[in-house]
């Protein structure tokens, strides 16, 4: 069997549930991609570049419900199919490979596509 580095990394999560409204809520969110796409490279720096999955915490982006309604949550937490939030950790992933920061980004964008499954899912 293969062996092969994992970064589990751990960040701060900045909860979306106090955000006024969806533009506050997607800034919070853009805000932690924008951390994410600083840590993650540093953290390669530290344990080696020959990493090959990259695993972020549940909830990494919007924190957990506080008993919010469905429709307040989903309009504050959920990302569009489309949306800035999934172009600009498709950047993230993209730009990892282009400058070899790890082997490949094939689970990375396979969590990206089965997370928007699961959401995609979850509206229906």
């Amino acid at each position: 069997m293969e062996s092969y580095r994992v970064l589990a990394l751990q960040m701060t999560c900045h909860a979306v549930n106090l955000a006024a409204d969806r533009q506050e809520a997607r800034d919070l969110m853009q805000k932690s991609i924008n951390r994410l796409a600083q840590q993650i490279p540093v953290s390669l720096a530290f344990i080696g570049f020959d990493c090959r999955l990259i695993v972020l915490p549940e909830y990494f982006l919007t924190g957990f419900p506080m008993g919010e309604s469905f429709e307040v949550w989903q309009d504050k937490a959920c990302l569009e199919m489309n949306g800035a939030e999934y172009e600009s950790l498709g950047k993230i992933a993209q730009n990892l490979v282009e400058t070899r920061h790890v082997a490949t980004c094939t689970a990375l964008t396979q969590n990206l596509l089965y997370y928007r499954e699961q959401k995609t899912l979850k509206r229906l």
